[in-house]
C-alpha cells in the first residue's frame, strides 16, 4: 500500500463490517478482505478485525498498531516458505538478513522511532566524558535551562518549548541555577536524578502513544530498569542483582505450561493470535501431518509474538538481528517434532 492510498484504506475499513485483514500481495496491490473460511489456512493470516478500531483511536494510533500486525504477518509469511522449504539454521539466518535489511512497516508509517538507549547514552556522555563543555554551558545567567539526550546519542543544553504542555515531556527547566552553590559532584547528580525521571517520562509517554497495555508497560519497565541509570554511572554506583535473585527470577520464568482456548473476542488482539481451528484438520489428516502443521503456525506465532514486544520496544535493526540469532539457536517446534515422529 503506498502512503497515498491511505485515504481509501481508511474507508475500506469500515467498523461496521465484520472483522477485516489487510493483505499484501507480490503484484504491490493490497486488500482489505475478510480471512480464509477455511482454518488453518495454508499461508498465516494477517490480525482480523483491524476496522473494529479504526475509529476508537487516533487515525496515526491506528495506522501504527495496523502496521506492526502486518510486519508480523509478512514475517510470518516468509518464514511458513521458509519451512516449507525445509530451510535449516543457516538458511533461516539469511531469511532474517534479507528482511531485516529492508525498512518495516512501522518504520516507514511512524517515522523514526523514539531510542531510549540512545537518549540515555547522551545524557550520560554530557555528564562524564563531556562534563567540563555541558558545565560551561550551563550558565546560570541563562534562564529555564534543559539538558536534552536524543536517540542519535548527543545531547544540548537549551530552553524548553515555548508551548507548554509540549508534545513530549520537557526535562526539568533551570538546572543551571544551583551550578553555583553546590558541590560540583552533587549538582551533577541532581542533574543525573532529574534526567533519569525525564527518561522515564518519555519513554512511557510512547508506551501511551502505543496504546499499551499492563503486559505491555511492565515489559518496557523491564527493558528499562535492565539499563543503568544515569545517577547511578554518575555516581558510579552501578546496581548489580545477586546471584540469588537471578537464579529466583529464572526459576519462575522457566515454567512451562500450554492451553486450547478460543481467540481474544477483542480484535485485533493486543498480541497477536495463534492460528485458529487447529482441531478442524485434526480427523482429516494422518496425524503425524497434523501434528507437523499445528508445530509449523507455533512456530510462526512464536515469531510474531517476539517481534511484537521488539516493536513496542522500538528495536532497531542491529536489536532485531540480535532477537532472531537468539531464537535461530533454539530448535523449531517443527524441527523437533520431526525428530520425535
Amino acid at each position: 500500500m503506498g502512503i497515498s492510498d491511505v485515504e481509501e484504506f481508511y474507508q475500506q475499513c469500515d467498523p461496521g463490517k465484520k472483522g477485516l485483514c489487510l493483505y499484501g500481495f507480490p503484484s504491490e496491490k493490497w486488500e482489505v478482505n475478510l480471512r480464509a473460511q477455511k482454518v488453518p489456512s495454508e499461508l498465516p493470516e494477517p490480525a482480523r478485525g483491524i476496522n473494529f478500531a479504526r475509529d476508537g483511536t487516533p487515525e496515526d494510533g491506528w495506522l501504527s498498531l495496523v502496521a506492526l500486525h502486518s510486519d508480523l504477518w509478512l514475517l510470518s509469511v516468509a518464514f511458513c516458505f521458509g519451512s516449507r522449504l525445509l530451510f535449516d539454521k543457516a538458511d533461516r539466518n539469511r531469511l532474517f538478513n534479507m528482511i531485516n535489511d529492508l525498512p518495516t512497516i512501522v518504520e516507514v508509517v511512524s517515522g523514526p522511532s523514539n531510542d531510549f538507549k540512545g537518549s540515555l547514552a547522551g545524557i550520560i556522555k554530557a555528564l562524564t566524558t563531556d562534563v567540563e563543555d555541558f558545565y560551561r554551558q550551563c550558565d546560570p545567567e541563562n534562564e529555564r535551562l534543559c539538558l536534552y539526550g536524543f536517540p542519535t546519542e548527543v545531547w544540548k543544553v537549551k530552553l524548553p518549548a515555548r508551548d507548554l504542555p509540549a508534545e513530549l515531556p520537557e526535562p526539568t527547566a533551570g538546572i543551571l541555577f544551583a551550578r553555583d552553590v553546590m558541590q560540583e559532584k552533587d549538582w551533577l547528580s541532581l542533574v543525573a536524578v532529574h534526567s533519569d525521571v525525564w527518561l522515564l517520562s518519555v519513554a512511557f509517554f510512547f508506551g501511551d502513544r502505543f496504546f499499551f497495555d499492563k503486559q505491555a508497560r511492565k515489559c518496557l519497565f523491564n527493558m528499562v530498569n535492565d539499563l543503568p541509570r544515569v545517577f547511578e554511572v554518575v555516581t558510579g554506583a552501578a546496581k548489580k542483582q545477586t546471584e540469588d535473585k537471578y537464579n529466583n527470577n529464572k526459576s519462575k520464568s522457566n515454567v512451562m505450561q500450554w492451553a486450547v482456548n478460543f481467540p481474544a473476542e477483542k480484535l485485533p488482539p493486543e498480541l497477536p493470535e495463534p492460528t485458529m481451528g487447529i482441531n478442524f484438520a485434526r480427523d482429516g489428516m494422518r496425524e503425524k501431518n497434523w501434528l507437523s502443521l499445528v508445530a509449523l503456525h507455533s512456530d510462526l506465532w512464536l515469531l510474531s509474538v517476539a517481534f511484537y514486544f521488539a516493536a513496542r520496544l522500538l528495536f532497531d535493526k542491529a536489536e532485531r538481528k540480535c532477537l532472531f540469532n537468539m531464537m535461530n539457536d533454539l530448535p523449531t517446534i517443527t524441527d523437533t517434532m520431526d525428530d520425535f515422529l
